[in-house]
């Protein structure tokens, strides 16, 4: 079984989401978590990136968990 980590545009937002994958089927769990993809200040993307390596940290501990 796979977790992939996965973005989708909302508009102003980005969202994170993981995506399941086994035997052909797929579950899809939101995590809850935006990204701003239009984010210019450093405090703007520092905060990007701290959302991204969370995100990645969840991905990490649900694919230990399967």
């Amino acid at each position: 079984m796979t977790v992939t980590l996965r973005k989708r545009n909302q508009g102003k937002k980005t969202s994170l989401y993981l995506d399941y994958y086994h035997k052909g089927n797929r579950k899809l769990e939101y995590l809850k978590l935006y990204l701003d993809p239009k984010a210019k200040t450093k405090q703007e993307k520092e905060l990007n990136k701290q959302t991204l390596q969370l995100a990645e940290t969840i991905r990490a501990q649900r694919q230990i968990e399967i």
